[in-house]
């Protein structure tokens, strides 16, 4: 449930923490590494840390894990979509930056002692 609120800014005028999202899935992973909620945040965090490679395995295993789940072939093809957009993109500008890639990068990854909660 942490996850879910780094990812998407709690309360809502904070802004979205994708590096903390991840940092949270990964534990929780840890610990129940079959945990599909854990699978499907951390795909989305790493979507908009712009990792799909590690996102769609995080994906593929969530769908493996519970292929009944629509969320995790919803958020897959979204994935395999922004990828193909991305390769559609690369082919027309050329040496020129997207927005995406002229965006500013997300702030360092912050700690969190968990052994404190």
């Amino acid at each position: 449930n942490l996850a879910l609120c780094f990812l998407y800014g709690e309360p809502p005028s904070a802004k979205p923490r994708p590096k903390m999202a991840l940092q949270c899935c990964v534990q929780a992973l840890e610990i129940d590494p079959c945990n599909t909620r854990a699978l499907l945040r951390k795909a989305k965090a790493l979507v908009q840390l712009r990792s799909l490679d590690e996102a769609e395995a995080a994906l593929v295993r969530a769908s493996e894990l519970e292929p009944e789940d629509p969320a995790a072939w919803k958020e897959l093809e979204r994935i395999r979509r922004l990828r193909r957009e991305k390769v559609k993109g690369a082919g027309r500008s050329e040496g020129r930056g997207s927005p995406a890639a002229d965006a500013p990068a997300q702030d360092a990854a912050e700690v969190v002692d968990w052994s404190s909660l």
